[in-house]
């Protein structure tokens, strides 16, 4: 007979029986949540260089624009996407896509 998943222990002839605890299954969902979280945060830094470098003739308002962009994109995605992640989806796009982004980030700081 295969054992259960429970332990059993035994006291003065009765068995009680103990939910093994075993860890959560490892989520991708958190360790993406921060970095996306954390580079919408510092969208400040990123319209800055974008001010005075690449789009000069742009105002201000409008370079904005795509920071909110991308927090609207964030949370309205996550409405279809997070039902696909708890199904265990996307797991080779998370690696990927988590690699690459700290690629680029850690390769922006070479730039001059």
């Amino acid at each position: 007979m295969a054992p259960s998943p429970r332990r059993l222990l035994r006291r003065n002839e009765r068995t009680v029986s103990l939910p093994l605890l075993l860890p959560p299954p490892f989520d991708p969902s958190l360790l993406l949540t921060f970095n996306l979280r954390g580079l919408n945060q510092s969208y400040g830094v990123f319209q800055a260089y974008y001010e005075t470098v690449l789009l000069r003739t742009q105002s201000p308002s409008s370079i904005a624009w795509i920071g909110s962009l991308q927090i609207f994109l964030l949370f309205f995605m996550s409405i279809f996407v997070s039902t696909q992640m708890d199904k265990g989806r996307f797991q080779h796009c998370f690696t990927g896509g988590s690699i690459l982004l700290t690629v680029s980030v850690l390769a922006t700081s070479f730039c001059t």
